[in-house]
């Protein structure tokens, strides 16, 4: 298992958003140490939810389809960042809410002192050109 693979896992377990997700890795360390805590640490970390330390005792499912995830990213030339990785965006992390993992495609520098971003995608018809 990789680090990636734990970190995906992480973001698909039920009951775990960007904040609970980032506290909890704070907590143990990291996102593979969280997967190795024993039910009796898990049930005493304020927040866990009762469906997610489930999930996280029996990650199969879970590690499973990190794994398909980072067949299909490497595949398309994704790059995944997580919260704690140097380049993941500094504005970001001072966003409570903030996403604990990234994904872009192509080169950039998210930390630089100017940022455009475009975010999701619009299909292209007669009737949305006019608000564009």
């Amino acid at each position: 298992m990789t680090d990636l693979q734990y970190q995906i896992a992480l973001t698909l377990l039920p009951g775990i958003g960007d904040i609970s997700g980032k506290k909890f890795v704070q907590y143990c360390g990291s996102a593979e140490a969280i997967f190795k805590e024993t039910r009796k640490s898990l049930e005493k970390i304020t927040g866990m939810r009762e469906a997610s330390i489930d999930a996280i005792c029996k990650p199969k499912e879970y590690l499973k389809r990190a794994e398909e995830e980072i067949e299909f990213i490497e595949k398309n030339g994704i790059q995944p960042l997580f919260f704690l990785d140097s380049d993941y965006p500094r504005r970001l992390l001072q966003c409570d809410d903030g996403p604990m993992m990234l994904y872009y495609k192509g080169k950039a520098n998210l930390n630089a002192n100017r940022v455009v971003a475009i975010v999701g995608t619009v299909r292209k018809t007669a009737s949305n050109w006019s608000r564009i």
